[in-house]
């Protein structure tokens, strides 16, 4: 069972994540901001975290350079979603630890996959 921390402020995305999570082969933890992401990685050392940019409190950029920083939550993959544009946003959280990254809107089967694709914690 793969465990999932989403990060995202928007209560709709949120939503559609637990749906699309929702089943037995996964753990779904949820946070509203970067700050929350950061402490929730530490105390739960999720497989993998799905990471928006634009959040309050502490950005999914300087969240992931934290987490991937920490030799605690560092094994964690991060792919970052976001509706920030893609060409001035990928090369950022590349250099900040993330292992992939998908432009919103983005479709639920294909996060899935990049999800499955992606091993586990190290």
């Amino acid at each position: 069972m793969k465990k999932i921390l989403f990060v995202d402020d928007a209560p709709e995305m949120r939503k559609l994540l637990e749906a699309t999570f929702g089943g037995e082969e996964y753990q779904l933890l949820v946070a509203e901001d970067g700050l929350e992401a950061v402490e929730t990685s530490l105390r739960e050392k999720p497989d993998v975290i799905i990471m928006d940019i634009e959040m309050p409190r502490l950005n999914g950029i300087e969240a992931t350079r934290r987490i991937k920083a920490n030799p605690d939550t560092a094994a964690s993959r991060i792919i970052v979603v976001s509706g920030a544009r893609p060409d001035t946003s990928v090369e950022r959280c590349v250099a900040a630890g993330a292992e992939a990254y998908l432009a919103k809107p983005y479709s639920p089967l294909e996060l899935i996959d990049i999800v499955e694709k992606i091993p586990g914690r190290t």
